[in-house]
């Protein structure tokens, strides 16, 4: 009993520094810098928009109707809003609570599927990966996504494990993350179909739970009431428009959204530095293992597969599509270091040597680089000679990636005010003045709306100045190198300056 005593609080201690982690990674200073175009500031918007109105049912977006994306983001925001007033913090407080929630549910599912080292190590991969807290950090949906996918693989798991009430939390997730960013919840369903039509042992029993049914009917009871709502409000509009924003996503570039079959390589090697030198190793170690019939991991392989089958064959692609695939990535990665720090084999040590070395190398500062490099060749002549233990070598290697996954975050916590936004808010209204504010240059409406209150007309041309500001000025932010190319019968005053913008006033008489 007292060895029970002893590995529950070993537990409680590490599911404490995990959320001693989580919440320092996600909240650390959240409330730094502005709302960025695009989503951010939308979603933000809408959340705005809806305190303003008082209508929390249909979402409206510049006082007019939107319904591209389910609302339960914008509820959560819109409920901070109103609690604590609109905020930076606050617009991207649920979003960075779901980041929290999946790195906990990372060490979760590392730690149910393979062990506690592992979970440990993996949660520090997540929190240390650009790509992830970049994102999580953001008032967006793909955080909340990811929360309840992972959540959804996390149920699974326990029903494998013969906890069938699990198809409950299973199927309330999927319906959250359908209310969270519609078509994307698929991910889910679709990766444990994959697994459970593979022949897995016990799959068909799993099917047959009445848990499983009821929780079908449960999560049609939270997904359907506020769709049916836009439906009979609406009409076909609401469908059409609905699916038809999701399905031109994946037929067609959307806003310039472009890229090419390694686009999300590119962002991986980018955006999950330096972990993504291990991720060869990892990945065929979970192969492999499943391939001989060990299939602890496929569920992992299974979202990564989907996510990545799923947005590799739309047409628009954006960076943040493939955020459901990072925890199980992590998880894989963290595996094989948990592997190599305990009983390490040359497969597990050369790999993690590997990945060092090669991130090591490519360090921003090559001075670093270098001393990296040299300090784990001389761990690793130590270890051949047997003079010391490989697991030295495997723990000195994580550490050198650990160090360089801290730097690559790290500016993620000093990021500053935009010149939009900062323009923008010098153009704040009152109550009374609605008189719009132009945008030029190229310049994006989400942020420009959110700190001004006013609103926008986006104008890339003179001749959109011209016909919006003939004879009247209007507020105008734009950049500072596009005076130059002012046209006769242009006026502009200028009041503020911030980057290479600056904010004032535009008129234009039409010559007669």
């Amino acid at each position: 009993m007292n060895g029970s005593r002893v590995v529950n609080r070993s537990h409680h201690v590490l599911i404490a520094l995990v959320l001693a982690i989580a919440v320092g990674a996600s909240f650390w200073r959240l409330g730094m810098g502005s709302l960025h175009d695009w989503d951010e500031a939308i979603y933000a918007q809408v959340a705005k928009e809806m305190n303003a109105t008082g209508d929390w049912l249909q979402p409206h977006y510049e006082y007019k109707p939107w319904v591209d994306k389910p609302p339960l983001l914008m509820w959560s925001t819109a409920l901070l809003f109103h609690l604590f007033g609109v905020h930076e913090f606050w617009a991207r407080a649920a979003s960075a609570l779901a980041g929290a929630v999946v790195i906990v549910l990372t060490f979760l599912i590392a730690a149910a599927l393979f062990d506690r080292r592992t979970g440990l190590m993996s949660a520090v991969i997540l929190a240390t990966t650009f790509e992830f807290l970049k994102y999580a950090r953001r008032g967006m949906t793909d955080a909340p996504l990811t929360m309840f996918v992972l959540l959804a693989v996390y149920g699974y798991i326990r029903v494998m494990e013969g906890e069938p009430r699990w198809w409950y939390g299973v199927c309330g997730a999927c319906a959250l993350a359908v209310m969270v960013k519609s078509l994307a919840a698929l991910i889910a369903p679709a990766a444990m179909l994959l697994v459970l039509l593979s022949g897995t042992p016990g799959a068909r029993g799993v099917l047959r739970s009445t848990h499983l049914f009821l929780g079908l009917a449960g999560a049609l009871l939270i997904a359907a009431p506020w769709h049916a709502l836009m439906a009979a409000h609406y009409g076909p509009t609401f469908w059409s428009h609905y699916f038809g924003f999701h399905v031109a996503h994946a037929l067609s570039v959307v806003q310039g959204n472009s890229g090419d079959q390694r686009f999300y390589l590119r962002v991986l090697a980018g955006g999950m530095f330096p972990w993504v030198y291990l991720l060869p190793f990892a990945v065929s170690l979970a192969v492999q293992e499943n391939l001989m019939g060990r299939y602890r991991s496929l569920i992992l392989l299974a979202v990564i597969l989907v996510v990545f089958g799923l947005y590799q064959f739309s047409r628009t692609k954006l960076p943040y599509y493939i955020m459901p695939a990072l925890p199980p990535l992590a998880i894989l990665t963290g595996r094989l270091i948990a592997s190599a720090t305990r009983s390490p084999d040359a497969s597990s040590l050369s790999g993690v040597l590997i990945a060092a070395v090669t991130a090591g190398a490519l360090a921003r500062n090559p001075l670093v680089g270098l001393l990296l490099l040299c300090a784990l060749a001389a761990l690793f002549v130590l270890s051949v000679r047997k003079t010391l233990d490989a697991r030295v070598v495997s723990a000195s290697a994580f550490l050198v990636l650990l160090a360089l996954g801290l730097r690559s975050v790290s500016p993620l916590y000093r990021e500053g005010a935009s010149p939009v936004a900062s323009l923008a808010a010098a153009a704040s209204r009152n109550a009374a003045d609605r008189e719009p504010l132009i945008v030029f240059s190229g310049l994006y409406r989400p942020a420009a709306l959110f700190y001004s209150g006013r609103p926008i007309f986006e104008a890339r041309t003179w001749g959109d100045i011209g016909s919006f500001a003939d004879r009247t000025p209007r507020r105008i932010i734009m950049a500072k190198g596009d005076l130059a190319s002012k046209p006769a019968g242009y006026a502009i005053s200028v009041e503020a300056e911030a980057g290479d913008l600056i904010y004032g006033w535009v008129s234009h008489a039409r010559a007669r």
